[in-house]
């Protein structure tokens, strides 16, 4: 291993985790401040009312239905939404701020979630939550003197690899991404707005194809990069490039740092795999 071209860029567990953390508290920062900027939406008369949304929650009891009415409120859900961005603001400096943050971190994340009555943008949102869990699971074992930083990282990256790898599946089960004409049919769809010129490119003869096939091929192989640096440094390149693009076609930026935020551990992983 020591003559391997990836020694260089080795990372301890506590090194790995740091870098994490600071992805972590950039994604939930950029996250807040998308949120705040469409704070209005969340006034009685917007079209994430409260009123509109609480009757979902009925049937829990009335505790939670009251805790929901405060926090979930017009004023509270601001009230939310700033501490979130403190907090993703704290962690993004200052990866080791504490249990308290990652506490912070995972709770608004949680009833940014719950106001939204499940996530507010998918996936992304969800492996942020995951994340967030997470870290604030590592902080409470080290208050019992516990190093659970290389659990964690672990945990992280394979749910990153089996991520990708349900996706790439679930493409590889479905007609229309096995003849390769998804990546077309979706840059068709008017409401995504994407940009002509990407529509006219997968109109070519075999592009969306290539496309198709290609994507479904790296989804399938991602897992191998716990096991190969070579093959982690290859498949994060394409990753971020993949949700690079996607954020500038079809506007899913929140995909780009949710993702990115677990290839350190990715990449942790694959270089303390036995070679």
């Amino acid at each position: 291993m020591n003559d391997a071209w990836w020694s260089p860029w080795a990372m301890t567990s506590t090194l790995a985790w740091q870098v994490v953390h600071h992805g972590l508290g950039l994604a939930i920062l950029l996250q807040a401040l998308e949120q705040w900027a469409a704070r209005r939406a969340f006034d009685d008369d917007g079209i994430w009312a409260w009123p509109l949304l609480r009757g979902d929650y009925a049937r829990h009891g009335p505790v939670i239905r009251t805790v929901l009415d405060i926090v979930a409120s017009a004023s509270g859900v601001r009230v939310v939404i700033a501490l979130r961005m403190l907090a993703g603001a704290v962690l993004l400096v200052s990866p080791r701020a504490g249990i308290a943050v990652t506490v912070a971190c995972f709770s608004t994340s949680m009833v940014m979630s719950l106001r939204f009555r499940g996530r507010e943008n998918g996936a992304a949102d969800a492996m942020t939550n995951l994340v967030a869990a997470t870290a604030m699971l590592v902080d409470a074992a080290s208050l019992a003197d516990i190093n659970a930083e290389w659990v964690g990282l672990v945990f992280v990256a394979t749910q990153a690899t089996l991520s990708y790898l349900s996706a790439g599946v679930a493409k590889l089960r479905s007609p229309v991404w096995r003849n390769g004409s998804a990546p077309a049919a979706f840059a068709a769809v008017e409401r995504y707005a994407v940009p002509s010129w990407v529509r006219t490119t997968l109109q070519i003869p075999g592009t969306s194809q290539l496309a198709s096939h290609f994507l479904i091929a790296w989804q399938i192989s991602f897992p191998v990069s716990l096991l190969s640096p070579t093959w982690c440094a290859a498949s994060c390149a394409i990753g971020l490039a993949f949700h690079i693009v996607n954020f500038f076609v079809f506007g899913l930026q929140r995909f780009v740092f949710a993702w990115a935020m677990t290839y350190p551990a990715v990449w942790f992983v694959s270089v303390a795999a036995p070679h």
